[in-house]
């Protein structure tokens, strides 16, 4: 194989006792998205959100309620309003009080059974013949047993990206996660760092800070931008606010976040 070739998404070349790959499939390969960059510099401005820290902490303790399955700002038990700090609590609450058990439970199942089928291979009760006959392209008569394995191979990989999905989540949660959204938001936009660094600081990985801040975009477009005023003047405030302001911060990106491994 040509040299011109090594940099390509799927890509393997023959060398003693084996292959050299990149780790990449042809399945792997269709899931992801190719983009084309010229340039070091952003396409998009810096948004007001990322560089004040009243208007991101609104959205912080709002893109946390979502995260804890509301879709409306959390109220009182009365119906009252609540502080920043109370809201970002409410919601941490649920996140590791609720969904981390139910996650945790579901990880250890999903491993359990990631082990099981590498031990015994996909539909240990089916035949040979009869997996390749559910197959859409099955494999020539002789050949059955490939049946199995690429079967078996697709069903593993699946697992492993649920996995470690799962995973990731319960990393990142561990204190609710509104500090890692903080560290990314952060690094991004105020230290000129770009997702590669960043996941490399906060332990992520690049395509995971990017979807975090699109999902920060779309929460502030969708939930906050009509509570505020147009690029230009100064957010509108009501009363409430007001208070919520003098409070002290209702997240910080610690010394600790960001020198851990």
């Amino acid at each position: 194989m040509s040299t011109k070739r090594s940099g390509m998404p799927v890509s393997a070349r023959k060398i003693t006792g084996g292959w050299l790959t990149n780790g990449i499939d042809f399945n792997d390969f269709g899931r992801m998205q190719v983009q084309s960059r010229s340039g070091a510099s952003r396409k998009l401005p810096v948004p007001n959100w990322a560089v004040n820290d009243r208007l991101l902490r609104d959205l912080i303790v709002t893109f946390m309620e979502e995260r804890a399955g509301w879709r409306k700002e959390s109220r009182g038990p009365k119906g009252g309003e609540l502080t920043l700090k109370e809201r970002l609590s409410k919601a941490t609450g649920v996140i590791t009080g609720d969904q981390r058990p139910r996650l945790s439970a579901m990880l250890d199942e999903r491993c359990m059974k990631y082990v099981k089928m590498r031990r015994r291979g996909m539909d240990p009760g089916m035949t040979d013949e009869e997996i390749n006959q559910s197959l859409m392209q099955r494999f020539m008569p002789g050949f059955e047993p490939e049946a199995r394995h690429v079967k078996t191979s697709k069903k593993l990989r699946a697992l492993e990206i649920e996995i470690e999905s799962i995973d990731t989540y319960l990393r990142i949660t561990a204190n609710g996660g509104a500090d890692v959204i903080a560290g990314v938001v952060y690094l991004y936009y105020r230290m000129g760092m770009d997702s590669v660094n960043v996941g490399a600081v906060l332990g992520l990985k690049p395509p995971h800070c990017r979807q975090i801040l699109y999902r920060l975009h779309r929460t502030w477009e969708r939930r906050l931008s009509a509570k505020y005023s147009v690029k230009g003047q100064k957010p509108k405030l009501t009363p409430f606010d007001l208070v919520a302001e003098k409070e002290e911060d209702c997240f910080s990106v610690t010394a600790e976040l960001l020198s851990r491994p």
